[in-house]
């Protein structure tokens, strides 16, 4: 295999016999290669995986753009001291953007980087670069989102597709009564006030339907909302359409890009509701999880108790509280570990050291001697709890507020503000990436620092709530 570093002088030296080809990897991107005519001295840049062959374009090609582009910017740079001399914002702005596009292309080596970086990405979802031509259907991009996306977790590719079904069901293919197959709607031709109506009709029917259940209900409806009937949703559906149509927008010239500018005010601002407990009240809320009949029975119910208190000793989240698997809880390490499938967004697998409440708490459910598969086992279709919502109302009856499960979370990560643990300690202990911060991809933590952590921030809110650490004491391993 022949390599070579793509700069201009190393795709100069590149030379073929007589009547044949030779392929040349580049090196630092795997993928990459530049197929040399020995016949007709052409030069093309092609992708591979594996047996399948994706060709990316001419060397010459890409050089030839090159020079056009040198020349617009050339032009862009003139248009956008005009526009700003004659104080119009709206020609700068546009001005500004055709220049940097010139920009992308009039380096001739780092355009093909970008061209080849795509096409690699259709190899590597299944993809084989034909589909970018011609138009697409709202049902063919959707199908195509939850097929080759493989940046996105199958959970939430499920979510995506009920939430388009229940709210753009009559943009989808769909059978009519005379049993002929209704095509779905093209992309290009679903225009922008048409979304915006759509998302105008959602925020009503949701409105709507909380409507008929509070009048159905009567006294046992919640009141725990803070925004208005159907705001969340409405904005939830648009962003799940939007995701869509950028992501259908990549692959295929003939979606129109988004417009972002026809969509200013299609969201609905949303409040945030107070979301940890704050250390003057964290004893109380405690205490109500903890409180007890006069037979000495859990008033919330066992599984409740220990699914809220592994929640707040843990930061985890809902899902991962309540769809723990024994099998991930591992008791001779001391820690709970989730597989990068298993998380939010599947970006980094969760390994959590058991602090001794933790370990204790988990040890007691153990010995229950309950065959399951799930830590907290129902008879719900799932297997395991669900959302116990009365519970929570009764906690928030004795402690005096309301709190809902994710605010857990972030009563923990505020805690361990109090308990002095470092930023990357926080992200690794909640599963979170540590983003675009450069420096902190260079910060690695071990396995002992973590476990210090999570010890450190039981033992605050063990502090705050006026209880003792149990009898078991760890080693730290």
């Amino acid at each position: 295999m022949k390599k070579f570093n793509l700069t201009q002088k190393g795709l100069d030296g590149l030379t073929a016999p007589p009547k044949k080809q030779v392929l040349y990897w580049v090196r630092d991107l795997k993928g990459l290669a530049v197929l040399v005519s020995g016949s007709t001295l052409t030069k093309t840049y092609v992708v591979q995986k594996r047996n399948q062959r994706i060709t990316v374009g001419r060397v010459a090609e890409f050089e030839a753009r090159a020079r056009e582009a040198l020349i617009s910017l050339a032009v862009a740079e003139t248009a956008i001291a005009e526009a700003e001399a004659a104080g119009d914002p709206v020609k700068a702005a546009r001005a500004r953007e055709a220049k940097a596009n010139a920009l992308r292309i009039s380096n001739p080596i780092e355009a093909a980087r970008d061209e080849a970086s795509d096409r690699l990405k259709d190899l590597r979802q299944g993809r084989d670069g034909k589909a970018r031509k011609g138009g697409v259907t709202l049902q063919e991009a959707l199908d195509d989102f939850c097929t080759t996306n493989a940046e996105v977790a199958d959970r939430t590719k499920e979510f995506y597709r009920s939430t388009i079904k229940n709210h753009y069901g009559d943009w989808l293919e769909k059978t009519g009564a005379d049993k002929k197959v209704i095509p779905s709607r093209m992309l290009s031709d679903i225009t922008p006030k048409e979304i915006r109506e759509r998302t105008g009709k959602i925020l009503e029917t949701v409105a709507a339907n909380r409507l008929k259940q509070k009048t159905l209900l009567g006294a046992k409806s919640s009141d725990v909302f803070i925004n208005a009937p159907g705001v969340v949703m409405s904005n939830i559906a648009f962003r799940t359409f939007r995701s869509i149509w950028r992501y259908a927008a990549q692959f295929n010239e003939g979606v129109p890009k988004w417009d972002s500018d026809a969509f200013k005010k299609t969201l609905t601002h949303v409040k945030s509701r107070e979301a940890h407990i704050d250390s003057d009240h964290i004893k109380g809320f405690y205490e109500a999880v903890n409180a007890v009949d006069g037979k000495g029975d859990y008033l919330v119910g066992r599984a409740n108790r220990d699914y809220i208190l592994l929640s707040l000793f843990c930061g985890f989240r809902k899902s991962d509280a309540l769809g723990l698997r024994w099998e991930q809880v591992e008791f001779n390490a001391r820690i709970i570990r989730r597989s990068i499938t298993e998380t939010k967004g599947q970006k980094t697998a969760l390994v959590i050291p058991m602090s001794d409440y933790v370990f204790d708490l988990l040890s007691a459910r153990k010995a229950l001697g309950v065959e399951s598969d799930f830590v907290f086992p129902s008879e719900a279709k799932s297997g395991h709890l669900e959302h116990p919502r009365q519970a929570f109302r009764n906690i928030a009856k004795r402690c005096g507020f309301r709190i809902h499960p994710h605010g857990l979370r972030h009563t923990f990560i505020s805690i361990s503000d109090l308990a002095a643990i470092s930023g990357n300690q926080q992200k690794a202990l909640v599963g979170h990436t540590k983003g675009r911060d450069v420096t902190a991809n260079y910060a690695h933590v071990s396995t002992h620092d973590l476990r210090g952590a999570a010890q450190a921030v039981t033992d605050k809110i063990l502090e705050l709530v006026g209880a003792s650490r149990p009898k078991v004491k760890m080693k730290l391993a």
